[in-house]
């Protein structure tokens, strides 16, 4: 989770503030195993079950009504599928800007109804489960159809 500031003395209080306020913007109950503040406004949750994270990433977009302060929850990701993410919101911003309906998901890209993924091994985007090249001199662009 990032973006809100909580004031807690200790390991103990920061868990019960966060579980209360995912209660509270989320409508959710959740059992956290552990927490640990990485930041002034970064936590990591680690949760007791994969349900509740389900749970958690269902109902996350309800955090725009809760503060007015930026709240953002991500997948606890590796440096890889964090620039993959990022090939993907660049991608979607561009596709966006052209006027066209697109949807970002976990490594994957949504396009006017079509799936694309990244494939970092070959360097391609693979639409429904073909390959489709790029051209080497604009990185992270999908072809045109």
């Amino acid at each position: 989770m990032q973006g809100l500031k909580i004031d807690a003395r200790d390991q103990d209080q920061l868990k019960v503030m966060l579980e209360s306020t995912i209660e509270k913007s989320l409508g959710i109950q959740i059992k956290t195993k552990a927490v640990k503040k990485l930041g002034p406004k970064t936590y990591l949750i680690e949760l007791t079950s994969i349900e509740d994270k389900i749970k958690i990433m269902k109902n996350k977009s309800k955090l725009k009504e809760y503060t007015e302060e930026k709240v953002y929850i991500n997948d606890d990701m590796t440096k890889e599928e964090r620039e993959i993410q990022e090939k993907i919101r660049r991608k979607a911003k561009e596709e966006r800007m052209k006027g066209k309906t697109v949807k970002i998901g976990f490594q994957k890209l949504v396009v006017e109804g079509e799936q694309w993924r990244w494939s970092r091994e070959k360097e391609k985007w693979n639409r429904e489960g073909r390959e489709v090249e790029r051209k080497r001199e604009t990185p992270g662009k999908m072809p045109k159809n």
